[in-house]
């Protein structure tokens, strides 16, 4: 069974009756050969020690990773970047950096691994593989288009899969991915119904999780924001969502990026100043006045990002296509204000 288009991005499953012993319950059903295809290219075709014949993908059961997606499925639609670590032009070598970055001050050192390890289980498909052997795979969403990338993964055991696609990155509009993820997690759905397991996830009752998922605005603000609820209301002395939704700006409930605050917050660091909170503000109060700016925009920043092969790359060609466009290029801004009246 082929989800998606094996060019651009395709789940491939092939049902298997395993003859092995099985642990539990989401391991009873739903095994298949899976494999993954990135523009053009399987990235789940290994060999195994001693072997070979390349095999064309890994045997695993499905019910674990349909589960990771649905837990994740939040993070993944709008959570852009992390909020304590600046995102490298590779998710993978972000990690890493990570890994061995000392805390920066007013974050103890556990907390700081803490989000890291956070942002790894939201973002890699390895942290839904509950012992099977996954490729290296990251996926992020930037605007809307998913970014994905796989790196070298190695496994300690010996008789593992070595998957013979190293490394690459692809991006495919976010709509086209949501799609080709929310069909592979229907059918997972569908089989689990199908062997008289729907009780063993909640969302198993649903015909299509991912698009049935309806996470709150609490939800979408923090995954988007970086930021606790709790903080958001003391910053704001907002008392309740809708308060909250007012005094940041937010147009759209279910578009938690429909505002400059939010904007702005989501690459704040952690512990921000009053100061900056204050000239935050401002810069939303400015900017409402302005008509047009964002629409007339739109289509040049699409065009400069077009080349792109990751967020961060996304972030630095828009921003050159913009300063081309208002001619400031090689320019510091200057004042906000006189910018923004130019542009509007």
């Amino acid at each position: 069974m082929l989800i998606g288009n094996l060019n651009r991005f395709a789940v491939d499953i092939e049902p298997l009756e395993p003859s092995w012993e099985r642990r539990y319950l989401p391991e009873f059903t739903a095994w298949a050969r899976f494999s993954l295809w990135i523009n053009g290219e399987n990235i789940c075709r290994n060999l195994l020690d001693g072997s070979n014949s390349a095999r064309d993908g890994i045997n695993v059961p499905l019910a674990p990773i349909a589960d990771w997606f649905v837990r994740s499925w939040t993070f993944l639609e709008f959570e852009e970047r992390p909020k304590c670590f600046p995102l490298d032009t590779s998710l993978d070598e972000t990690i890493v950096r990570w890994g061995e970055a000392p805390a920066p001050a007013g974050i103890n050192e556990d907390d700081w691994l803490e989000a890291r390890e956070h942002w790894w289980s939201r973002h890699f498909l390895s942290a839904g593989a509950d012992g099977a052997y996954l490729p290296n795979l990251s996926l992020i969403r930037g605007d809307e288009r998913l970014f994905m990338e796989w790196a070298p993964v190695a496994f300690d055991r010996p008789e593992v899969p070595r998957f013979l696609s190293k490394s690459g990155h692809h991006v495919v509009a976010w709509a086209e991915g949501k799609n080709v993820l929310s069909q592979f997690v229907s059918y997972v759905a569908q089989c689990l119904r199908d062997s008289e397991l729907g009780d063993i996830y909640t969302w198993v009752c649903q015909d299509d999780p991912l698009n049935e998922a309806m996470p709150t605005f609490s939800e979408t603000l923090q995954a988007y924001t970086g930021m606790a609820l709790e903080n958001l209301r003391k910053r704001t002395n907002a008392c309740s969502d809708a308060e909250l939704r007012k005094k940041l700006g937010l147009i759209d409930d279910t578009d938690p990026g429909s505002s400059v605050i939010t904007q702005v917050l989501r690459d704040l660091p952690p512990g921000f100043s009053d100061t900056l909170w204050d000239q935050v503000l401002h810069l939303e109060n400015e900017t409402r006045s302005v008509t047009g700016f964002a629409e007339e925009l739109r289509s040049l920043v699409h065009e400069a990002i077009r080349p792109a092969s990751g967020p961060e790359a996304s972030g630095y060609l828009a921003a050159q296509g913009l300063r081309e466009h208002l001619g400031i290029n090689g320019q510091p801004i200057g004042v906000i204000e006189e910018q923004l009246k130019k542009s509007g």
